[in-house]
């Protein structure tokens, strides 16, 4: 169930991923939220219900102010994806970057090559297991057959992540056949386009986190999440719609419609329910611990003058995102529509 990966993962998945030009035949999928309004409305209304719910579950870019400052910083939620509809950036949030005088990502992708690299050297438990483990001996037989399947699909195989970390292995799994085709590398999804357009303004650029605070985030879940994660990518694919769950997710972030993301892979995914402790795991290591730290930051970053925040775009949404995390501080964050 695994669809939200983080950046640092991205590296090896260019590594592993084969970049042979996919036929364009490769890029089809079914939307299955509009899908689901029509075939099947309680669940599309239960779905809706959850994302209404949602605190700030609309809108991607925000603007933060405050009576007392001259100034003003923004909030983007960002995809770690390569969809030209992506990466593509509105009129607006272009302007606001450039004339902003920090960016801040959620790394500084210059120094993340060599960060990996000591995280490697110093503590490889972080991303490779130990002792002669093996991923294959906590999957059964069928869904290691069935994730080497799609590994194939994309370039690679079941052996390559069979001594990773389930986390690791779970999240090279996050790119569809769309997303192949559009291409995977660190230098073409949304949160480096970002940093790449601030460097060459000469903004001052950092990262709201270390790639090793990363790590130990994702390491500190529980890894049945991420097993699960697996069995449900086998799942999944076996009912063919593997690649639609990930598209509907970019579909969904394309429309801004944030709320709906996690509800939606909830609804597909056969081995993980609501309020299990695996789960909660996740949304409290990955989602609400960062959160806090990243709104300490980006308030100091706007303290010292315009800045541009950019992170996952699943950090802004809900009681501990940063939107909310800016307005308990103090500031008026208000909505900003995208100028396409």
């Amino acid at each position: 169930m695994l669809k939200t990966i983080l950046g640092t993962a991205l590296a090896l998945t260019a590594t592993l991923t084969s970049q042979t030009a996919l036929a364009s035949s490769a890029c089809t999928y079914t939307n299955l939220y509009q899908e689901m309004q029509q075939a099947d409305p309680s669940s599309y209304a239960k779905i809706k219900a959850q994302a209404d719910a949602t605190v700030n579950g609309e809108g991607i870019f925000w603007r933060v102010s405050h009576e007392d400052d001259a100034h003003v910083s923004y909030i983007f939620g960002t995809m770690h994806k390569s969809d030209p509809r992506i990466t593509t950036l509105a009129k607006n949030v272009e302007t606001a970057l450039l004339s902003s005088k920090t960016y801040a990502g959620e790394l500084d992708w210059e120094t993340t090559a060599y960060e990996m690299g000591l995280i490697m050297g110093k503590n490889p438990e972080m991303m490779f297991q130990q002792n002669g483990e093996k991923l294959s001996d906590q999957l059964d037989p069928h869904t290691v057959e069935v994730v080497d399947q799609l590994l194939n699909q994309r370039g690679s195989d079941f052996d390559q992540i069979d001594p990773m970390q389930p986390w690791l292995s779970a999240s090279l799994l996050a790119n569809s056949l769309c997303d192949i085709e559009n291409g995977v590398s660190e230098f073409s999804f949304l949160d480096r386009v970002l940093e790449i357009k601030a460097r060459e303004a000469d903004l001052k650029v950092v990262g709201l986190e270390t790639v090793e605070q990363q790590f130990r985030a994702i390491n500190a879940i529980d890894e049945t999440f991420f097993l699960k994660s697996l069995e449900d990518a086998a799942i999944q694919h076996e009912q063919g719609i593997f690649d639609d769950v990930l598209q509907t997710a970019s579909e969904l972030y394309v429309s801004e419609e944030i709320g709906a993301m996690l509800p939606l892979m909830m609804h597909y995914s056969h081995t993980l329910k609501d309020g299990e402790a695996d789960l909660l795991s996740f949304q409290r290591e990955l989602l609400d611990i960062r959160n806090e730290g990243m709104v300490e930051k980006a308030v100091a970053l706007h303290e010292e003058g315009p800045s541009f925040i950019a992170v996952g775009a699943l950090h802004l949404i809900g009681e501990t995102g940063l939107v909310e995390g800016f307005r308990n501080a103090g500031y008026a964050v208000e909505r900003v529509e995208l100028q396409r």
